[in-house]
């Protein structure tokens, strides 16, 4: 177990999926505190995990949705939609809500995001 991330306060989203459990306990092998939260990400309760947390030296933002495997002049706006709102808006909701406790500190902040990739691209001839 190293330290060298003994004191720094990491913040986990979507601890439990995807990449989440490898990320926690590289973290706290590294010696940080993590704050690992489960809940699914919509901006209330956005709100409430980064004020719960307090001060976050860290962001991983870990978000983990099924994404659909639609050549791009299939895809429907709803599925175009339902994936922004599962992977880049609660990106910007922590990021921003972080911004207010760091603003008037002399803090160093990181914001990782974990995005799970699938193959399928599709290409057509003609």
């Amino acid at each position: 177990m190293g330290d060298r991330l003994g004191g720094k306060r990491v913040l986990v989203t979507s601890a439990a999926k995807y990449m989440g459990p490898a990320v926690v306990e590289l973290f706290r092998n590294e010696g940080a505190t993590v704050l690992a939260s489960e809940e699914k990400l919509d901006q209330s309760a956005v709100d409430r995990v980064v004020s719960e947390a307090g001060e976050v030296d860290v962001l991983i933002a870990n978000f983990a949705v099924q994404s659909p495997l639609t050549a791009v002049q299939e895809l429907t706006d709803e599925g175009w939609h339902a994936t922004f709102d599962a992977l880049v808006h609660p990106l910007m909701w922590e990021t921003a809500e972080l911004a207010l406790f760091l603003a008037s500190e002399n803090s160093n902040f990181m914001v990782g995001q974990i995005l799970p990739f699938a193959g399928g691209a599709t290409t057509s001839t003609g």
